[in-house]
Order: structure tokens, then sequence, then C-alpha cells
């Protein structure tokens, strides 16, 4: 359901030629190697949106000057993905930030100095 809705807002989704084997589960993913655990000026975050009482939290993150990419799939009805969705647009719209979908059930939130292209970078031929 979230797929119809966010193609109504951002476009058609184009198809990817990624599997799924392309991907690292970041929660299995072990840290030994120090990489990111100093602290940061800007973090980028993950959460799952399932209704308007999760959209506090994210606005939070953005306000801080955090990125949030947010999962929407475990949104259950369009009307409620519709206000959120309306709601983290105020939220960019107030800041100067920016939103884009990615995929079917994705949408990243940017604070104020960070823009989304939406142009991918090309396959290297």
């Amino acid at each position: 359901m979230a797929e119809g809705f966010l193609s109504s807002i951002f476009g058609p989704k184009k198809r990817s030629s990624l599997r799924l084997e392309d991907y690292v589960d970041l929660d299995e993913e072990e840290n030994s190697d120090g990489v990111g655990s100093g602290p940061a000026d800007l973090y980028v975050k993950v959460a799952e949106l399932g209704g308007l009482n999760d959209v506090a939290n994210i606005k939070e993150e953005v306000y801080s000057g955090n990125v949030v990419l947010v999962d929407v799939s475990r949104v259950d009805d369009e009307l409620s993905l519709e206000r959120s969705i309306k709601e983290l647009r105020r939220v960019v719209s107030d800041i100067d930030g920016d939103i884009a979908a990615m995929g079917n059930d994705q949408v990243i939130v940017t604070p104020t100095v960070i823009k989304i292209d939406r142009e991918k970078i090309p396959p290297v031929e």
C-alpha cells in the first residue's frame, strides 16, 4: 500500500537490478575495526514509521541536524501514511531540509545543510 501512495507523491519507482544478497544487515555487522565509533556532528539514523505517533521522534532527529532513513512499510493505512508524510514535509519546509522516497517503502529526510540529489550515480560500464 505504501508503494502506490509514495509513487503518487514522489513519482514512479524504476526497477533496480540489486539483489537481496547485495545488502549488509547493519544489526548483524560487527563494528570490530572501530569505524564509526567516535562522536560526530551529524548522524544517519534509521526509523520505522508505524503511524503519526512515530513522527515526533523523527522530527526531533531532523531538527537536531541528523539524516533519517524512514521505513514506512509498517504503516497500515494510506491516510495515516499521507498525514505522516505531510507532517515530515512541514518540518523539511520549516528548516529548509529535503525529503525523498527511496524505493517503495523508504523515505529519507534531511536537515538544512543536506540536499538530496535525485539523479542516480551511473553504473560503471
